[in-house]
């Protein structure tokens, strides 16, 4: 899913970065060390924007609680939080009341919803959140050495 979803920023203008071991993974001292799925950046109307997208293969209750807790500690270090699941399971009849309370609670707290098959559907939209400048540095010294486009 990694490739699909970091496509899908990449056509909206953002330099994105995939959890793998030929990429540069972003992560923060303020999240333990955790590295992100998926990492975008890209600079509108004079600011930046920072995405974090943590993404699940399956929508048991683990991997819902899991995925929500940690976008919402990504938060506190980028400007736009999503959560991805697979399409498939989303749109399983039998998924209709998980999925709708999916919906619910990253509407409630404040975070993106997508849907991943071979394209990206954000199915709830992702409130842009500010940006700490400390965040900003730490953020702009991880994509500097092989980022296409400049933040400075």
């Amino acid at each position: 899913m990694y490739p699909i979803i970091a496509d899908h920023f990449s056509r909206l203008g953002y330099d994105t970065r995939i959890d793998s071991p030929e990429q540069n993974s972003i992560k923060f001292d303020l999240l333990k060390g955790w590295t992100i799925d998926v990492t975008g950046m890209r600079k509108r109307e004079g600011t930046a924007e920072v995405i974090a997208v943590e993404a699940k293969n399956d929508v048991d209750a683990q991997s819902v609680t899991q995925a929500i807790s940690q976008a919402e500690m990504y938060k506190n270090v980028c400007t736009k939080v999503y959560v991805a699941f697979p399409d498939k399971y989303l749109n399983l009849k039998e998924n209709r009341d998980v999925t709708r309370e999916i919906q619910e609670l990253c509407e409630t707290k404040g975070i993106g919803l997508l849907s991943v098959r071979r394209e990206c559907k954000e199915i709830v939209k992702a409130p842009s959140l500010p940006l700490r400048i400390h965040m900003y540095n730490d953020i702009i010294n991880q994509f500097k050495g092989t980022a296409r486009h400049s933040y400075l």
